[in-house]
């Protein structure tokens, strides 16, 4: 798939974030788009360290920091509704 619509412009999903590049950073200047995972200790006035609380526990939840040399299969995230 090309960069580029057929005229030349930038497809709708790339125009968009181009677009909206100011509005992200304005929110966060590392550029995340959520609201971020409140846990004991945390400021709940302070953005960006929620921010990043929210990225580690993704990485922790999905195991995306384990080493490469770990056998244990990488689990699926569960949903709890």
């Amino acid at each position: 798939m090309s960069d580029e619509s057929k005229a030349g412009e930038p497809v709708p999903f790339q125009r968009y974030y181009t677009e909206a590049g100011p509005d992200y950073a304005a929110w966060s200047p590392n550029f995340n788009m959520h609201f971020g995972y409140f846990r004991s200790g945390l400021n709940p006035f302070r953005l960006e360290p929620m921010l990043e609380e929210m990225n580690r526990e993704i990485r922790l939840r999905l195991y995306l920091d384990r080493d490469a040399s770990d056998p244990r299969p990488v689990r699926s995230a569960r949903v709890r509704v």
